[in-house]
């Protein structure tokens, strides 16, 4: 079902998404990116219907600990600045983590060279050239 979701989204057909992700919690209520992708959806139609709901729902769950929030549209929440940095701080550190972990991996080593030399290649472009 999250195909079916994506590729509505992708085709702009935003709420066709919002219709298959709400299914996708019909079924499975805890389903954090399916959530996820409701708010942002809604956020960006301006779909404002049950946005007090929603905005209460997220900011119990970032208060309970829970990371149900996307933190590129916590500014969207009617909440103070240092709330924002709160939720957004063990984002932060997720991100970081996965950052470092990329870090860490062995870097890509390419294969010696053959000898000779690399052959020329001629590129023209359109209309480039000089007639006079």
């Amino acid at each position: 079902m999250y195909f079916v979701a994506s590729l509505f989204e992708k085709t702009k057909q935003a709420a066709r998404a919002i219709g298959v992700f709400e299914r996708i919690l019909e079924l499975r209520p805890i389903e954090r990116e399916a959530m996820l992708r409701i708010v942002d959806l809604k956020m960006s139609m301006c779909d404002w219907d049950n946005y007090e709901e929603i905005c209460r729902q997220q900011i119990a769950q970032i208060k309970a600990g829970g990371d149900n929030v996307d933190v590129f549209n916590l500014q969207a929440l009617p909440v103070e600045y240092a709330f924002i940095g709160m939720a957004a701080r063990p984002a932060a550190e997720r991100l970081a983590k996965k950052a470092r972990s990329f870090m860490e991996t062995r870097p890509l080593v390419h294969a010696a060279p053959r000898g000779g030399r690399i052959p020329r290649l001629r590129v023209a472009l359109e209309g480039a050239q000089d007639n006079s």
